[in-house]
């Protein structure tokens, strides 16, 4: 058994810096610029283990002080602070889905909901199918997986503690220790086992038991500190602060350099690496921190009484020596200095500013345990919680009616604003809703709480949310055709009858058409009785079929059977269904004006067509150029049956790392063979995608798309009045104008 007096856990103030800034420059940039911040989700890796540490170590404090561990005061604790928040979201979001969600998306906005009230969302995700990474139809909750996660960790934890305690008694250190070391290897083990190669990884993102490593190594981190208690010697503190300047340039590091989609993070202990050195940073940050760094300069620089212009100078001396790196190491890369420039002016900001304040520790620990960056992390639950759904809600068109004479706000502006609304918002819930629970007061009444009250209130908010959901999933169904003046996107089994006179537009193709099929119908919906959009496209579909694949990664797998089965007929109410994929019976049934279609960089991967032999075959190989020719030809035919005009994207460059089933030559070469196949085809035109995305690398390109393949908000934005004014305007002229 540990001491108590050498293993209590004190309260650290830099632990609220650590939330406070990875919530920002992590969860928060990554949704709102997925580009450049691709690896800020990372951010959840870390506050997996810091809750971990905390809650374990609290709960060992409270063993060791009083011999057992309180479950109803534990849970009491918890419910205080994480459900009034969650309460007021979901009964803000309910609302809104009373009033202004349209019926064809209840039933995804119900099942978000309520796995979000049940903390059970990732699993929801999981048996839902729903891509964490590709599905374009994002649900408002699409964030709260991790909160289930830690849920399920914070009822599992006292649990765990309590039979281990009970069990090994005077060996119960080292039987924690040692469950929670095998616990964390099986769990990174089993995520590379269920990591799917070349398919979407959402399962083992999301799974609990995928992602209990990052649980589990604060645990270990927790146990460990009450075996061996603190750090006895300068030397050894100094060593684990050095462990935390390191950790944080990881950190700062991978939030631009590390996508949580790499391979290697799932197959080779990417994440398992993140919880280490996530521990590393947080027992480093829990050590005093080392002497100010200006103490080691002239006293004109670094005295507490130096003269105004002295301070100044040491700020950017500081701030100048941060600039000068960043600028060596980005040539050194060759990457562009400036790319991002508010990165670099931010953190310059912060340089400038320790190198003028008179700190007595280094710069991390004063940055961490400063006023603002600690006040941060106190909000951070509200701020995660919160921003989502403002993302989401507030479109580019809505911003624009915030904003006098502006019509849209796009790009940094919307990044901007949404980043400020989520701060005002989540402000609002720590003072108004959050403090006063956890004060044990009823919010904004200011009555006292008792156990009976606080119990009734929160049953009171359940009961109304769920009874909002009962209410919008038994609503008399929309029976019948659609009219004119119905959804102008195609759904729920139902088809426009053939007096419409809207413009038909059928998509198909892969998870870039999904989005551009999105976009459209979001014109249609903004441009009522001009254009009835129904969606065919689908994740990693291909218009070669059959076979095997092999992509970029090296992971080699099955063409999808969906995907595969799009030239098979079939009745127009299996058509209809979302996991079917049929062009002649969508051509037969919906009667498209135009066809848009996407040529897909799946097709210039390595390819083992069972018709064309056993060897592996691609772009450039005379027999696969024929295939994938013929193809497309029989596509283009299909879709153009009953007298469709087919439109074929190009395929854009992929900005990723350049390999063999990505070359540029590899899509140059695809599109030439499609050009060449319908040449000869009136009711077909290739369209050059690329005008649109623009040049890779460019500016422009980095707008449009968030990734590299997929389009970004600001481009889902544009790409559909580009496709209404510069493209379907040569078969349809008049979609501008009608209705």
């Amino acid at each position: 058994m540990a001491d108590p007096a050498r293993s209590r856990l004190k309260y650290i103030p830099g632990l609220d810096g650590i939330r406070g800034i990875w919530v920002v420059v992590g969860p928060l940039l990554y949704h709102a610029a997925t580009d450049t911040v691709s690896g800020g989700i990372l951010g959840i890796d870390l506050f997996f283990t810091l809750s971990s540490f905390l809650i374990i170590s609290i709960a060992l404090n409270e063993f060791d002080a009083t011999g057992r561990i309180d479950l109803k005061a534990y849970a009491g604790r918890r419910a205080r602070r994480l459900l009034p928040a969650l309460l007021v979201c979901l009964a803000m979001l309910t609302t809104y889905l009373v009033l202004k969600v349209p019926p064809d998306e209840f039933a995804r906005w119900t099942g978000a909901i309520f796995s979000t009230l049940t903390y059970s969302a990732n699993w929801y995700e999981i048996f839902s199918g729903v891509s964490y990474f590709e599905d374009f139809q994002y649900s408002p909750l699409r964030h709260v997986w991790s909160f289930s996660i830690e849920e399920q960790f914070y009822i599992f934890a006292p649990l765990y503690l309590i039979v281990v305690l009970a069990l090994f008694r005077k060996r119960a250190d080292m039987a924690l220790l040692v469950t929670m070391i095998v616990g964390t290897a099986l769990s990174a083990w089993w995520m590379g086992h269920l990591y799917p190669g070349q398919g979407d990884p959402s399962r083992v993102y999301y799974g609990t038991d995928t992602r209990a490593h990052s649980l589990f190594a604060g645990i270990i981190l927790a146990v460990a500190v009450r075996m061996y208690g603190p750090v006895r010697t300068r030397t050894g503190q100094l060593a684990w602060v050095a462990g935390a300047y390191a950790a944080t340039i990881f950190f700062s590091w991978a939030i631009f350099e590390i996508s949580e989609q790499d391979a290697w993070m799932f197959e080779h202990g990417g994440f398992l690496m993140v919880a280490a050195i996530s521990c590393l940073m947080i027992y480093g940050v829990a050590q005093p921190g080392e002497r100010a760094w200006h103490a080691h300069l002239p006293a004109f620089l670094s005295a507490d009484d130096a003269p105004k212009v002295g301070r100044l100078a040491c700020g950017s001396l500081y701030a100048g020596i941060f600039t000068g790196g960043w600028v060596v190491v980005s040539v050194v890369r060759g990457n562009a200095p400036f790319d991002h420039w508010p990165y670099l002016l931010g953190v310059g900001a912060v340089w400038f500013w320790y190198g003028t304040a008179r700190s007595e520790v280094g710069p991390l620990h004063w940055f961490l345990e400063s006023t603002i960056i600690r006040w941060v992390g106190k909000i951070s639950y509200g701020l995660y919680l919160y921003h989502w759904p403002i993302y989401l809600l507030v479109t580019p068109s809505r911003a624009g009616r915030l904003v006098p004479g502006v019509d849209l706000v796009e790009g940094n502006n919307l990044i901007w604003m949404h980043l400020t609304m989520t701060f005002i918002v989540a402000t609002g819930s720590f003072y108004i809703v959050e403090q006063p629970v956890m004060r044990r007061r009823f919010p904004l009444a200011g009555w006292k709480m008792t156990a009976v009250g606080g119990t009734a209130a929160g049953a009171t908010a359940i009961v109304l949310i769920l009874v909002g959901l009962l209410w919008v999933n038994t609503r008399p169904a929309q029976s019948g055709p659609l009219t004119a003046s119905a959804s102008p996107c195609t759904e729920q089994g139902l088809l426009p009858p053939p007096s419409d006179e809207r413009l038909r537009v059928l998509v198909v193709g892969d998870s870039v058409a999904l989005q551009i099929g999105e976009a459209l119908c979001g014109w249609a919906v903004a441009n009522p009785g001009r254009m009835v959009v129904l969606n065919e496209a689908h994740l990693g579909c291909v218009v070669g079929r059959h076979g095997l694949k092999r992509v970029p990664e090296g992971d080699e797998g099955p063409v999808g059977e969906i995907c595969s089965a799009w030239n098979e007929p079939v009745p127009t109410h299996v058509m209809l269904q979302s996991e079917v994929v049929s062009w002649p019976s969508a051509v037969e049934a919906f009667r498209p004006d135009i066809v848009l279609g996407h040529v897909t960089a799946w097709d210039v991967t390595d390819r083992l067509v069972p018709s064309l032999g056993d060897e592996w075959v691609w772009v450039g190989v005379p027999a696969y150029d024929a295939y994938i020719s013929s193809e497309y030809r029989l596509a283009s035919q299909v879709l153009g049956s009953t007298g469709a005009h087919v439109y074929w994207l190009e395929g854009a460059h992929i900005r990723r790392e350049i390999r063999p089933q990505n070359h540029p030559d590899r899509i140059d070469g695809l599109n030439g063979l499609v050009r060449a196949a319908t040449v000869d085809l009136d009711h077909v035109t290739t369209v050059p995608y690329r005008d649109f995305i623009g040049a890779n690398g460019t500016a422009r390109e980095r707008h449009t798309r968030d990734d590299g393949v997929h389009l970004s908000l600001g481009g889902m934005a544009e790409v559909s009045d580009w496709l209404v004014d510069d493209v379907f305007v040569e078969s349809a002229p008049s979609v501008r104008e009608s209705g």
